[in-house]
């Protein structure tokens, strides 16, 4: 037996992909399809049909100034050439989930109770070999498995509708006019009785279709193994929408990624702290409602999801910031109006105070225990930076991109941990009850023991506009540097040495 495998990373990293089969809700032409965070892949009667949307021109609708923008699709076929598609069961698992398809006045394309399937097989594609369409490590893969050596000679392979040309032998770059990516030559081994042996390979191009060449002496009883990898982008998340939010990176060059997520079906990794949809409610501030935080660990190459975990309760959360200790402890900041977030004993604080909270929350190096958790607010909105439930976003001035709400920023000297952002509550916690509130919205930065059990001070600073950090950072000296954006004309004439007349516009600085 003979095994040709190639993994398909289209800009999806999920955690099972599913194959609706066609129960005459579509052409038939399409036998089956699953969903990609940026497209839709179809089984079709001659391969594998690529519909792909710019993922950029996506990202780009989030700013508000934008209000027509277009997004450009692209479809094309990784075509099998004089392939047999006639003969495709299913030999994975069946999901839980079924669809209903009730499109148009025909009953005739109604279909109902259409269960999804894990994976396919197309049998004897070509004489001798079968195609297998699968997921594995959560991205989406298909081998060619041949009963010998003889059989691959069969195998003909082009890109219809993108633009392919072998590059040296050992990977084909193709273009499309919103993505481009590389089907990169694998690692290919044969198996026989004695065990696995490495072998060359090369691809060949004639004209417009590819070939796979190997370049060792192989028994025709041998199977043999070939593993090409298309590489996109990668993507992650559930099959319910995301928004990332903030990352961060540790001393070994692991690669953190916060987000929310709207609904169940993110990558949890077993043995993480949170591995269920905690929930949400509908809310109109404008950015969606039932989410939880989302928080993803990935290897320094970004070829693993080290852990994938939920963070939240039955109300709705959002990441704003994250940091890592040289221990690889997670610090996220953000915000929560769930009465039942994840907290921890002896926290600072262990109870909810009203509207949106902050949230300061530290995970283990392997995201199997919250090390630490507490809420931080007062009575009115915090860590939030506007309620569009109560006003248009244009009294909201400090504003101006998609989701500018979750701003703020945390840091930690490893014995600390610091936070900067903003408040609408008049009773925020403040250290000796110094700073200012003006009435709107106040900057607001504090510090927690880095067990987060002990707030060790907080100030507010703002007056009678709207007031916000974005960032702080450390000096020289352990000192504290803040920044953020202020409407406010009659900010204290604390600090000689800078202006303090308000220059127009929007906001200052």
């Amino acid at each position: 037996m003979l095994f040709l495998g190639i993994c398909i990373v289209a800009n999806a990293v999920i955690s099972q992909v599913q194959f609706v089969p066609n129960k005459g809700q579509w052409p038939k032409k399409a036998y089956y399809k699953a969903d990609l965070v940026n497209g839709n892949l179809w089984l079709t009667d001659s391969g594998l049909l690529f519909s792909l949307w710019d993922a950029d021109a996506a990202e780009n609708m989030h700013d508000r100034a934008l209000h027509r923008f277009p997004i450009n699709r692209h479809a094309f076929y990784l075509y099998f050439k004089n392939g047999n598609f006639s003969n495709i069961v299913t030999t994975g698992t069946q999901s839980e989930t079924y669809y209903n398809y009730f499109l148009g006045n025909n009953p005739a394309n109604w279909a109902a109770g259409v269960h999804a399937n894990s994976e396919l097989l197309v049998k004897s594609l070509y004489p001798g070999v079968d195609l297998r369409i699968f997921s594995q490590n959560g991205q989406l893969k298909y081998n060619l498995e041949c009963k010998n050596i003889e059989a691959t000679a069969a195998i003909e392979m082009q890109y219809i509708g993108a633009e392919a040309k072998v590059d040296g032998n050992k990977k084909i770059n193709v273009s499309t006019s919103v993505q481009d990516f590389v089907d990169a030559m694998p690692l290919v081994y044969s198996e026989n009785e004695n065990g696995r042996f490495i072998l060359d390979a090369a691809y060949k191009q004639k004209g417009k279709s590819f070939y796979y060449q190997i370049n060792s002496n192989v028994a025709s009883a041998d199977r043999i193994v070939i593993d090409p990898v298309l590489v996109f982008s990668t993507y992650t998340g559930s099959r319910a929408d995301n928004f990332g939010c903030t990352g961060t990176y540790d001393d070994l060059g692991n690669g953190f990624a916060g987000g929310t997520v709207f609904n169940v079906g993110l990558p949890v990794t077993t043995g993480a702290f949170q591995t269920t949809f905690g929930g949400g409610v509908e809310e109109g501030i404008g950015y969606g409602d039932d989410r939880d935080a989302a928080i993803l660990k990935f290897n320094s190459l970004g070829t693993k999801l080290i852990y994938g975990t939920y963070l939240g309760g039955a109300n709705n959360e959002q990441p704003h910031s994250m940091v890592a200790t040289d221990t690889g402890t997670l610090y996220v900041m953000g915000s929560t109006r769930s009465k039942n977030f994840p907290i921890s004993a002896g926290a600072y604080d262990n109870s909810h105070n009203g509207d949106y909270d902050f949230f300061v929350s530290a995970f283990s190096a392997d995201g199997k225990q919250l090390l630490g958790s507490t809420y931080i607010g007062g009575n009115g909105l915090d860590g939030v930076g506007a309620n569009r439930e109560v006003e248009s976003i244009d009294n909201f001035p400090l504003l101006y991109n998609y989701a500018d709400e979750f701003r703020g920023e945390i840091i930690t000297d490893g014995l600390n941990v610091y936070v900067g952002g903003s408040t609408y509550s008049t009773n925020f916690p403040r250290s000796n009850n110094s700073g200012w509130y003006g009435g709107k919205e106040d900057a607001c930065v504090f510090s927690l023991s880095i067990d987060l059990k002990k707030l060790n001070w907080a100030q507010l600073l703002g007056m009678d506009g709207h007031d916000a950090f974005y960032g702080i950072a450390f000096g020289k000296h352990n000192d504290v540097f803040a920044s953020g954006g202020s409407t406010s004309v009659n900010l204290p004439s604390s600090f000689p040495k800078f202006a303090n007349t308000y220059k127009g516009g929007i906001a200052d600085g």
